[in-house]
């Protein structure tokens, strides 16, 4: 019994046990040290697959649509020569084995049977005819190069293959050394070269006698196109460089290449050059590749990376040469079992509804496939399919229930616990005209594409929900439900359901909203539209159907439109109503929506994103969060037992360096419990949500009319990491309201500035401090331009009964300079009673910041800007280099003002009044470690005046910032500074010229004292020459 045969190595070794050794390193080696030979199989060994579990993979699909026909799996043999060198029925027998195992194949120039002979053995297998292409080298008789051509696109071929990468043989010295040459009796007839022909030649010389090494794109791609129909493919490219060349030159795909290593030694692994090249066809034309596959993980891998198909060239050679038609079946069977079960074992897939099968006008079918081994969640993976997805509320407006049943084409979705969703045909059939006109071959609809009896598939969609609306070449909104399109008159619930915002923002340029528009007769009328925004823009779909761009439509809403149709032969003008009532009414829904679609900044769309979780509408409460979770870049788990109060939370926390939830409304209502996440409002399915205030219930729109964000937060935020109820940490500027009445408020800042509240309502001043958020912008769409405000945003808050601090009232705004050298302090908002105000306090950076250089710059650089600022400044500089460095908090908590000082830190002298910083040198890099002096700081204030308060603090703030925050280098950098001003002076007075050319220097008598000076330093007396006697 034989060794058995389980993986293109085993077919190898039989290979090489059958062929000479002669044959084995013709096919097998490359040139020069065949580095990239190796290099093309190892690079696959870097990159790791991700799979996904618990997915059902039972009917598992590997085939694809490539060449514009559909093969077994993403694989095809490369157009290798002198095949029958290997076994004698050559490229017949790989012909025949390609047929029987449903892939295409590449014939080569050098093959040893014609193209007619290759495709006829194709046939003669009854199993479908394969797609055969043409490999071409540029050839010096172009008479010669046009025949081939010419027979190649009779026999069938469907594309040729330009080699490009072989204007010469690259170094093989395998083959020089043993003055290799075709074996007698092999011929290449494509060429027309007889055996005896071939004979008289190496392999080497035979090639340069016909091959042309003046190539070039400008030539010989318009003189292809000029002598054929097929599809020109260019093969051997490495770079983004060549893609956009083959793109600029009308090419129809191109292969990733480096000739399995036989040409230039040295290049990179095609899978290394893959990523590149697919960026720079950026979808617009196909990218193959070849080399180094040995197993199906190989072609999964690549397929993963964005190409759309692989070629095998060597192990199909393995296979004739181990058995010949069989050895080749058993190889395709090897890789294509491989790639199936590695394929099962990632799990990833996708379902989406074929658009063609809609649009069949005798019988609409609505056909699902499954597309397994993609990857939803890589932006890069080009071979996710052209589909399109739909955007929709389940609930249907009143018009497209009236146009469903007139239609009379009712379909029922299954939702199990014998449930139903009834949608209409027509709605499917107007949807699948839309993404067809798109460019799209596929639609995806969550009503059919996701499972709606298993729960367990609904968790895995929703989880993945923002990728599915992302990577779709377009979204669909259907805004009165998909049972039918509607005109944009009519009112529709779209706007209000919480999904329909991350589906309508992920990818705002790709959203169009499709509506009922007859067909505009341009023929007979022009149409003027009132209005300085922007016009009416529609894509006629067919008749009665268009598609509007979502953005377009809504500043057409927002700006007024009129339009006024003209005869073009009487000039009668008639006005065509034009009112957009498909968003609603609610100005807080629309002005959030288009915050998301077209903010200025990050800080403006998630600020926009949070106040739309507390105005929309959804089934279930846990939805506030899942459907918007994407769309702020956090990734929760979908678990429904949760409730909505953790799940808002949890967002909150995750999304604290950016903390949106702060600024929803102006006075919206806050709980003790939440911290400072404004209380949720009461939950109402399929309704907009409202407060209890006064036992009266007011909608959450109330609440969430501001007209500013916060663009720049000053407040840092930490959250417990094991409770969400432990209140929120804070690290603020926080100054305590000094005076408080019944007609004003207001805080004074360390300088003895004073700031009144005047502006605000005096009933919202009901804490006893504030805290600065962070500077406040207006809340301008794009066409307003991005304004500033008048500073920084600040909260009142204030200690409860309980002893909680809680945030009151609405915000309000100070001036930016009051703020700027303002102290900053710890605070717990929420969470247990019984928190302090604590002022900020530095800890000894660790000892691994010494490894880290660009931290200990990062903290020269601030530590120069706070040169003459107050102690305080210095310390936030110094802090945020040390929260910079590390991976924790950007501040700790310090119970009590007093620090216990560390036995190896050096003691401050006895006039030391404040914080010091001493630099010490250690190893390779620096820390900087501060300490208490013996004197505390701050000082027991409580039984001095107020005046004496406000004294002793400026004092030792003054004190501090000069006496220890300024370096000794900083001293030598501003005397070097004067140095070079002085010495600039100096020579633009002497050596510059000034004026007019010929008139004299103004400082002409001081440039011929300061000259005569020089001389009379550097130059010796004269002294008399005495003869010598």
């Amino acid at each position: 019994m034989g060794t058995p045969i389980l993986c293109i190595d085993d077919i190898r070794k039989e290979a090489e046990k059958k062929l000479e050794k002669s044959s084995t390193d013709f096919f097998n080696s490359g040139s020069t040290d065949q580095v990239t030979v190796r290099e093309n199989s190892t690079a696959f060994a870097k990159y790791r697959i991700r799979p996904r579990v618990l997915k059902d993979v039972s009917n598992a699909d590997t085939s694809v649509t490539v060449l514009g026909r559909k093969i077994a799996f993403p694989l095809c043999v490369s157009p290798a020569g002198i095949q029958a060198l290997a076994h004698p029925d050559g490229e017949l027998a790989t012909a025949r084995a390609c047929a029987k195992r449903g892939v295409h194949m590449g014939v080569s120039s050098f093959s040893n049977y014609t193209v007619e002979e290759v495709i006829a053995a194709s046939k003669e297998t009854g199993l479908g005819r394969t797609a055969h292409v043409m490999q071409l080298y540029t050839m010096q008789d172009r008479a010669l190069q046009e025949r081939v051509i010419r027979r190649a696109e009779a026999a069938g071929c469907v594309a040729i293959f330009l080699t490009a990468d072989s204007p010469v043989l690259g170094f093989r010295y395998n083959e020089w050394r043993n003055d290799w040459r075709t074996p007698a009796g092999l011929a290449f007839p494509m060429l027309e070269k007889t055996t005896e022909m071939i004979q008289s030649q190496t392999h080497d010389e035979s090639f340069t006698v016909f091959n042309s090494d003046s190539h070039s794109w400008a030539y010989d791609i318009p003189w292809l196109r000029s002598k054929t129909k097929m599809q020109i493919w260019i093969k051997g490219i490495l770079t983004a460089e060549d893609v956009l060349l083959a793109r600029q030159y009308g090419c129809d795909g191109v292969l990733v290449s480096n000739h399995g290593g036989r040409q230039l030694d040295g290049t990179p692994a095609t899978l290394d050059a893959l990523p590149e090249c697919i960026a720079a066809a950026d979808g617009k034309i196909p990218v193959h590749i070849d080399g180094g596959f040995r197993t199906g993980a190989d072609i999964f891998k690549a397929i993963a990376l964005g190409a759309q198909c692989c070629w095998v060239g060597r192990p199909a050679i393995w296979g004739l040469g181990y058995d010949g038609e069989k050895g080749v079946t058993k190889t395709l069977d090897i890789l294509y079992d491989e790639f199936k079960r590695v394929m099962q074992l990632a799990g990833c897939w996708l379902r989406l509804i074929t658009v063609s099968d809609l649009l069949n006008d005798d019988n609409p079918t609505l056909i699902l496939s499954e597309w397994r081994g993609l990857d939803i969640t890589n932006p890069g993976d080009s071979f996710i399919p052209k589909y399109a997805t739909i955007s929709h509320s389940w609930a249907a407006s009143d018009e497209v229930q009236r146009l469903s049943e007139i239609a009379d084409r009712p379909l029922r979705i299954d939702l199990g616990n014998d449930k139903y969703h009834t949608i209409s045909w027509e709605g499917l059939v107007q949807a699948a005209k839309a993404a067809q006109h798109l460019g799209c071959v596929f639609i995806w609809l969550d009503l059919t594409c996701v499972h709606q009896n298993s729960s367990e598939d609904k968790k895995l969609q929703i989880q993945h929900m923002g990728h599915v609306y992302q990577r779709s070449v377009a979204v669909i909104v259907m805004p009165g439900g998909v049972a039918s399109a509607q005109g944009v008159g009519n009112t529709a619930p779209w706007i209000t359901r919480a999904w329909t915002l991350q589906e309508a923002t992920l990818s705002p340029e790709n959203v169009h909203v499709l509506i009922k528009e007859p067909r505009w007769d341009t023929t007979n009328y022009d149409y003027e539209y009132g209005t300085t925004g922007p016009t009416y823009q529609i894509d006629q779909v067919d008749d009665d159907l268009a598609l509007s761009k979502l953005q377009n439509l809504l500043s057409c809403r927002k700006r007024g439109l009129e339009i006024t149709r003209v005869n073009k032969s009487t000039k009668v003008k008639t006005r065509v109503p034009f009112i957009v009532r498909c968003f609603g009414a609610d100005e807080s829904l629309i002005t959030a929506l288009e915050g998301v679609l077209r903010g200025h900044t990050d800080e403006m769309k998630r600020s926009a994103a949070w106040r739309s979780i507390y105005l929309r509408t959804s089934t279930k409460p846990q939805d506030m969060v899942f459907s918007v979770m994407h769309l702020l870049g956090v990734s929760i788990k979908v678990d429904y037992d949760r409730t909505r109060e953790d799940l808002i939370l949890e967002l909150a926390r995750k999304t604290k360096d950016l903390p949106s939830w702060l600024d929803i409304g102006e006075d919206i209502p806050f709980d003790a419990r939440f911290g400072l996440v404004p209380a949720l409002p009461i939950f109402h399915p399929n309704d907009m949500p409202s407060y209890d205030i006064d036992r009266e219930l007011v909608p959450a729109n109330r609440y969430t009319e501001s007209g500013t964000y916060i663009h720049e937060y000053d407040i840092k935020i930490q959250t417990s990491p094991t409770s969400i109820f432990d209140g929120d940490l804070i690290c603020a500027k926080i100054f305590p309201i000094t005076f408080q009445n019944v007609s004003g408020a207001s805080i004074t800042s360390g300088d003895g500035e004073k700031f009144d509240f005047s502006d605000v309502d005096q009933k919202n001043v009901t804490g006893s401090h504030v805290v600065v958020l962070g500077e406040a912008r207006v809340y301008a769409l794009a066409h307003l331009g991005l304004m500033h405000f008048g500073g920084p945003q600040v909260i009142f808050v204030g200690r409860s009964e309980r002893g909680i601090w809680e945030r009151h009232g609405k915000r309000a705004f100070i001036p930016g300079k009051f703020a700027e050298n303002a102290w900053r302090w710890h605070l717990t908002i929420g969470g247990k009673p019984g928190s302090e105000i604590t002022p900020l306090v530095l800890q000894s950076i660790p000892p691994f910041i010494a490894r880290h250089g660009f931290v200990i710059h990062h903290f020269f650089l601030e530590l120069n800007k706070s040169l003459n600022t107050s102690l305080s400044r210095t310390l936030f500089y110094t802090q945020r280099a040390t929260y910079a460095s590390t991976s924790s908090s950007p501040f700790r908590l310090s119970s009590s003002p007093k620090q216990p000082q560390s036995q190896s830190q050096p003691q401050p002298t006895e006039d030391e009044d404040a914080y010091r910083y001493e630099y010490e040198a250690e190893n390779e890099g620096a820390y900087y470690s501060p300490y208490r002096p013996k004197r505390q700081w701050p000082p027991d204030m409580s039984k001095l005046s107020p005046k004496h308060q406000l004294r002793l603090e400026r004092k030792y703030r003054r004190r501090a910032a000069l006496k220890y925050a300024r370096p000794r280098w900083v001293k030598f950098t501003k005397l070097a500074q004067w140095g070079i001003i002085i010495f600039i002076v100096i020579y633009s007075l002497l050596f510059m010229e000034w004026g007019k050319e010929g008139e004299e220097h103004p400082f002409e008598d001081f440039r011929k004292d300061f000259f005569a000076s020089i001389n009379s330093l550097f130059s010796a007396p004269e002294r008399p020459i005495k003869k010598k006697e």
